[in-house]
């Protein structure tokens, strides 16, 4: 994987707690091993610039979304 760039868009809950993050990089979000891919809070989004994908994550994981 590319190094990864993205936003910090907000840390929602206690201090602990991840933050919301807006990422882009190469790759598939959910074959990713970057921590920061891994342990982003629910609502972050990836975009995976090289195949056109872009991704959500919910409270089951990363899913791809698609856009009509």
């Amino acid at each position: 994987m590319a190094i990864l760039r993205g936003a910090k868009i907000g840390k929602p809950g206690p201090a602990t707690a991840p933050p919301i993050l807006f990422l882009y990089g190469e790759g598939d979000a959910t074959a990713s091993t970057n921590p920061d891919v891994q342990n982003a809070q629910v609502g972050s989004l990836y975009s995976d610039y090289v195949n056109g994908n872009l991704w959500f994550k919910q409270t089951s994981g990363w899913t791809q979304l698609s856009i009509p």
